[in-house]
Formats: C-alpha cells, structure tokens, sequence
C-alpha cells in the first residue's frame, strides 16, 4: 500500500490546527470575548465547531486513498 508522510495528511493538519486552536482557548478563556458573546453562545459555537471538524474529519477519511506513517514511503523504499 502506497503510504505518506503524516504531515501530508489533511486530517492530521485539520486536527492539529485544531487541537492549537483548543489549547489557545483554555490559555486565553476569554478568546471568544473578543466578540462580547454570553457565555452559552461560545458552548454553541465550541459545540458546531467540533461537530464540523467530526464531519469534516470523516469526509476527509473517506476520500483517503493513502496509509499515513512518521517516514515517507521513498524512506522506506531505501532500506529495502
């Protein structure tokens, strides 16, 4: 099976930019203050936020045609 980097993958970037955009809100709890929402409106925009990144991350599954690994498959072509 053909295989690539896992920083070439669309769902790790996805996840990764979202997993910063997490940390960055339990650093900074009053990001989304920014915008003078009530706290129940930011639970629903964290809440569509992360239902949107579920869908996206199956869509984005489903379309995969490749395995992921730390090495690139030329990498691994070499040691063979």
């Amino acid at each position: 099976m053909e295989t690539k980097s896992i920083f070439k993958s669309k769902i790790f970037v996805l996840n990764a930019v979202v997993a910063l955009l997490a940390i960055l809100d339990i650093i900074t709890p009053d990001l989304l203050n920014v915008f003078e929402l009530s706290l129940p409106t930011q639970h629903k925009i964290m809440a569509l936020i992360a239902l949107f990144v579920g869908i996206l991350n199956i869509f984005l599954r489903t379309i995969t045609n490749s395995a992921v690994t730390f090495k690139s498959n030329d990498d691994l072509n070499l040691k063979q």
